[in-house]
């Protein structure tokens, strides 16, 4: 088994910042954002008591443009520039490494839930099967691990059939494709918020894609 994880690429660009990792074949995928969206707003809003990056700080700035910082890298390597926001100097350093907590965190999300199944399939009783793991969500979309007979991470995406998105028929169409190329045998669907949408969501999967002895568990 290997535990090699997959090469992550974060983009950190001047109005709007990407990431992406290689699929098992070696070609970038753009990874989804928390918000569901394959690019992140670089933008940097400071509340009285919070910090928040993204879409979530363009439409804060929206009301109070003044706390915002926009179009940062251009200024990296200057040191007399720094942005005055809330009364206080930030380096355009600082501001983008907030950018970067929150990139990496969207990244490691799906990361991390890839791993824990990963160790509870290892662990299972009867042995690890060709695997599609879902991790429940609305607005962050459904979290997607394919994990073969060795406990090996395959792919891993995302896709949004639920609310407020509804790419029902897109999520469909993905991991019914992701079922045929794996051979899975198990769709195995976490539980929490979205759990039972999932579920249903799997048992159209199974009968679509006709597989033989392809099962769900929660």
């Amino acid at each position: 088994m290997s535990n090699q994880k997959p090469a992550v690429g974060i983009d950190l660009g001047t109005t709007f910042s990407v990431v992406s990792s290689l699929d098992r074949d070696g070609k970038p995928v753009t990874i989804s954002n928390d918000e569901g969206e394959l690019s992140t707003p670089s933008v940097v809003y400071f509340d009285s008591d919070c910090v928040v990056v993204g879409e979530e700080a363009v439409n804060a700035a929206e009301f109070s443009p003044e706390r915002a910082a926009r179009f940062v890298k251009r200024d990296v390597g200057n040191d007399a520039i720094s942005r005055k926001i809330n009364g206080y100097s930030f380096p355009p350093e600082v501001i983008l490494a907030l950018m970067l907590q929150k990139l990496k965190a969207d990244a490691e999300a799906i990361s991390v839930f890839a791993a824990n199944l990963q160790d509870l399939l290892l662990s299972a009783p009867a042995g690890a099967r060709p695997t599609l793991g879902l991790d429940p969500g609305y607005r962050s979309g459904v979290k997607v691990a394919v994990i073969d007979a060795n406990g090996k991470v395959l792919e891993h995406a995302t896709v949004y059939p639920h609310a407020p998105q509804k790419r029902w028929r897109d999520a469909m169409e993905t991991l019914s494709k992701l079922c045929k190329q794996n051979h899975i045998e198990l769709i195995a669907v976490g539980n929490g918020t979205a759990s039972r949408e999932t579920e249903k969501l799997a048992d159209e999967i199974i009968s679509h894609t006709k597989l033989p002895g392809l099962t769900k568990v929660l």
